[in-house]
């Protein structure tokens, strides 16, 4: 992968196929997937940057010991489009680094 390298970003709602899609192009095309829904898991444990803007914005109920009870969570969001604008810029500045981090080890690995 050079600096030419094509990065793809595939959206959707829930339930859309994003997951099976990626899984496809992965498996039968050997495209790389760096999953976002992986990463905000992780940002979601204890001690993550995730875990911490949950806790400070939203409160104590919708973390616990381990990891961000996400239900809780997602059922806050939904109730308002404001709550939801919140926990989107709470959160993604986060994967979006982690994004880039993953691309730039994955184009390292192609290089070497």
């Amino acid at each position: 992968m050079g600096s030419g390298t094509t990065v793809i970003g595939v959206t959707g709602v829930i339930g859309s196929g994003k997951s099976t899609l990626c899984r496809y192009l992965a498996e039968t095309h050997g495209f790389e997937w760096i999953n976002a829904d992986e990463i905000v898991h992780s940002l979601y444990e204890k001690d993550q940057p995730g875990y911490k803007k949950i806790k400070e914005y939203f409160g104590q109920y919708y973390v616990g010991p381990k990891r961000v009870h996400r239900g809780r969570l997602r059922r806050e969001a939904l109730k308002s489009p404001q709550k939801l604008w919140i926990l989107n810029n709470l959160i993604h500045p986060h994967v979006f680094h982690e994004v880039n981090k993953k691309i730039v080890q994955i184009k390292k690995h192609k290089k070497d």
